[in-house]
């Protein structure tokens, strides 16, 4: 990989697009579209070079502070808004009712009955129904007026299910403290959870609770993602329990269906995937 640091602090008053981190030889005068990811204090824009996120040109990490009112971004075309704050149920497709969403996620979760979004999840016959990321809205109407704010679970799941190579596959992604487990086994989607830890024994007490729970207390396959793949307190404690992290296997089926050269370092892409792979899993 051959990446260009430009900047290593982007303020208020800058031009976001000065501050960047461009792959290859690629530049500023390459951006067309934009995609956002926020988590916990901080957002992740990716810039690409078409309009259907399948040539990424760069991407930045943003304090939460940094507002996002340069013209330089203005004019260029969003694709996705994602947010991996807020709590959220899933509901299967059969039974859902979008009257009733709200007392699903009242029920389920620590949120107010109108606090209530929903989506459909591709590939899995189910809604994911999930609390309102309030700030994050007001961030993106601000400069995006119109594009909806979605829940990263979506693309979450829809990027582990087309990574599923064996019979059971556990799936870890941390946004900040926040940790979100998907389990499949052969039958499909089994468990789609979330907690917060600041601890790696808490992590590893869940999950491999969560496993009990589930009668898979073999050796399945994880991967990590997001800031669990650069996580060590949480790969150290995990690794006695699962081969694949023992052999530093973390490598993506989805790799195969899209050609990044200048993107071959495998930590960024776990830790990155849902800006790399908005295409497959996040449009």
């Amino acid at each position: 990989m051959i990446l260009k640091k430009l900047a290593q602090v982007v303020t208020g008053q800058s031009n976001i697009l000065d501050g960047l981190s461009y792959f290859g030889s690629h530049s500023k005068e390459d951006i067309q579209s934009v995609g956002l990811v926020f988590e916990p204090n901080f957002f992740t824009a990716y810039f690409y070079a078409d309009n259907e996120a399948k040539e990424m040109v760069a991407l930045q990490e943003f304090d939460s502070t940094v507002p996002l009112l340069s013209h330089e971004i203005k004019s260029l075309k969003p694709l996705f808004a994602l947010s991996f704050i807020g709590d959220f149920t899933i509901m299967p497709q059969q039974v859902f009712s979008e009257a009733e969403a709200g007392k699903y996620l009242a029920f389920n979760t620590s949120a107010g009955i109108d606090e209530a979004e929903w989506e459909r999840v591709i590939g899995l016959e189910a809604v994911l129904v999930y609390k309102r990321d309030d700030r994050s809205e007001r961030a993106v109407d601000t400069v995006f007026p119109g594009l909806k704010l979605k829940h990263g679970l979506g693309a979450l799941l829809e990027f582990c299910r087309q990574n599923l190579t064996g019979e059971n596959q556990i799936f870890l992604n941390q946004s900040g403290e926040i940790f979100q487990l998907v389990i499949f086994n052969q039958n499909g989607l089994v468990l789609a959870n979330s907690i917060t830890a600041g601890h790696a024994e808490d992590v590893r007490f869940y999950l491999l609770y969560s496993l009990k729970q589930l009668n898979m207390e073999g050796d399945p396959e994880i991967t990590l993602l997001g800031s669990a793949a650069k996580n060590e307190p949480v790969i150290s404690v995990l690794k006695p329990y699962f081969t694949s992290l023992s052999e530093r296997k973390n490598k993506l089926k989805i790799v195969d269906r899209l050609a990044f050269p200048e993107i071959s370092n495998p930590r960024l892409t776990a830790i990155n995937w849902p800006g790399i792979y908005a295409s497959l899993c996040a449009l």
